[in-house]
């Protein structure tokens, strides 16, 4: 999901015995342990713990519900899967290719496949738990059937995304605008610190020391506020890290590169220190 403001999903999907990204069963089965977030040492009102075993899951939002009882997990590549306390025990998707509305409030996913489907609604209205309390920033409506039921039965609920751990820890500048740092350049190489439990960054533009936060929904990534020193420094270095940050918009993590993008257009790219 990418550079959402408020979400529709819609999709269908298979049913599968497994998780979606390490199987392909079409078989379904009944599931009575749902995912739910424990409530201490919270992180936006969601555990720490629990936010960091859905990262290392590849989850990139989930949901939860009561009465009856249901979770959502929709996965980085795009892949959803359902659990309920009904007989819509389980419902996965294969990867889905998501389109936009035409005021592009909405992201929309689609699938229809024999063994049932699942239509998800979510809206960046805020919701509150009904059982714990616990505030989300979207409130979740879910359409499920089985292949071989008649009729939708809709789950409400409430949802939000899932930091992507990955990006914490150091990073050290590699190229900027497809170019590799000079060797004078590298002698203080800029680097970044970033802290996605507290959505912080510090660091340095190869002069000056970096500072603020940044925010982190599915692929996307924006630093909004960043403040600094202002010594003076030789060359333009400091200046193009600068900029290039305030144009980040979306990101990607490719073997221990961290790929910081402006759309399709890689602006810079950076590795673990």
């Amino acid at each position: 999901m990418r550079d959402r403001i408020a979400l529709l999903i819609v999709a269908g999907g298979l049913c599968w015995q497994c998780q979606p990204a390490k199987d392909n069963s079409t078989t379904m089965e009944k599931n009575d342990e749902l995912d739910v977030p424990e409530m201490t040492e919270s992180v936006e009102g969601a555990s720490t713990s629990f936010l960091e075993k859905k990262s290392r899951d590849g989850v990139d939002f989930y949901a939860v519900g009561n009465e009856p009882s249901w979770s959502l997990d929709i996965f980085q590549e795009d892949m959803i899967s359902f659990k309920s306390m009904t007989e819509v025990a389980q419902l996965n998707t294969p990867k889905v290719e998501p389109s936009n509305t035409e005021d592009n409030s909405v992201l929309s996913y689609k699938a229809e496949v024999e063994s049932g489907s699942i239509t998800v609604n979510i809206k960046s209205d805020g919701c509150i738990d009904s059982m714990s309390g616990e505030e989300f920033p979207y409130s979740v409506v879910v359409e499920a059937k089985n292949g071989n039921m008649t009729d939708f039965k809709s789950f409400s609920g409430c949802g939000r995304y899932v930091p992507d751990y990955r990006l914490s820890g150091t990073w050290k500048l590699m190229t900027i605008d497809g170019e590799e740092l000079s060797d004078a350049e590298k002698e203080n190489q800029p680097y970044l610190e970033l802290d996605i439990s507290e959505m912080n960054v510090a660091g340095s533009n190869g002069c000056n020391r970096i500072m603020g936060g940044f925010s982190n929904e599915g692929t996307t990534l924006v630093f909004p506020l960043l403040a600094g020193t202002r010594m003076a420094c030789p060359g333009n270095l400091d200046t193009r890290v600068d900029q290039a940050l305030t144009q980040v918009s979306n990101y990607a993590i490719v073997d221990d590169q961290l790929r910081m993008k402006s759309g399709d257009q890689v602006l810079c790219v950076w590795e673990r220190g």
